[in-house]
């Protein structure tokens, strides 16, 4: 008889409390494309089950807020340079991902 492994009890049984999950991506919503899509829902889903979920990504424009809430989902917008080109870069969003004491980073 198989038993059940620590994962698939946390799954039956309800959210993991203290799991802190960071989803890196270099847009999101409100730009549409396959990737701002998958990570958008992805990131719902999983804090919607009850995960600790933040979207760190980059905003080139400088436009957008730099803190969002989603039902229980955060996004967190950083700036990033150039802002003229397909390729930037942004030194804030990877300090957070170094210093924000995540248990999991996905980056996409």
């Amino acid at each position: 008889m198989a038993t059940d492994s620590p994962t698939t009890e946390h799954a039956k049984t309800g959210p993991v409390d203290s799991l802190r999950i960071a989803m890196v991506t270099s847009r999101f919503p409100p730009y549409l494309g396959g990737t701002e899509t998958h990570v958008s829902e992805v990131a719902q889903r999983m804090s919607g089950r009850g995960l600790d979920v933040t979207v760190l990504t980059a905003d080139v424009g400088g436009r957008l807020p730099q803190f969002e809430r989603r039902g229980t989902l955060i996004v967190r917008r950083f700036p990033a340079r150039p802002r003229s080109t397909d390729l930037y870069a942004s030194p804030e969003l990877a300090r957070e991902v170094v210093q924000g004491s995540y248990d999991l980073v996905h980056v996409q």
